[in-house]
């Protein structure tokens, strides 16, 4: 089944970058409370941590979306996003294409791992995100598929995300 097709899935989100640049303690509590400690450290590694912060939780507010929905029992850290490194595939390039039609400047690609949400083809061990920055705000967008459907095989290679990070 192509990648568009009746069980693909999309979910959106946005945060401004301001409200994460305050120093102030209950954002930090936040960012810790939906960052697991490994997306915690990738996000306050880097000059531009508000940016990053934004973007992880952007990402995670995208894949709820993605799934429909929280599920029962729900936490945040049962979303899991690797910012580093992912598979690309035609659900990736859509992904990217989204986010370049906002921002100026180079997407940077995730994966993500969440409940309801099965990635866009096999060679993926997640759904495909992306997300940019600009005029403060932080655009994630994740694709997936309903994991209960089967996702057809498309091409990919593996390929490094670590780009700058500045808005």
């Amino acid at each position: 089944m192509p990648a568009d097709g009746p069980a693909a899935r999309i979910g959106v989100d946005a945060v401004r970058t301001a409200r994460l640049a305050r120093a102030g303690r209950a954002d930090e509590l936040v960012a810790r409370a939906v960052l697991n400690p490994r997306e915690l450290r990738w996000a306050l590694a880097h000059p531009a941590s508000p940016v990053r912060l934004a973007a992880g939780i952007a990402l995670k507010e995208a894949a709820i979306k993605c799934a429909g929905g929280r599920r029962p029992n729900f936490t945040w850290h049962d979303i899991r996003i690797d910012p580093i490194r992912t598979h690309r595939c035609g659900c990736g390039a859509r992904a990217d294409a989204l986010i370049e039609g906002l921002f100026t400047g180079r997407p940077r690609s995730a994966s993500v791992r969440a409940p309801g949400v099965g990635p866009c083809c096999p060679a993926q061990s997640g759904a495909s995100a992306a997300w940019g920055c600009g005029a403060g705000l932080v655009v994630a967008v994740v694709l997936g598929r309903d994991p209960r459907q089967a996702a057809a095989p498309a091409e990919s290679a593996d390929i490094d995300t670590e780009g700058s990070t500045t808005c």
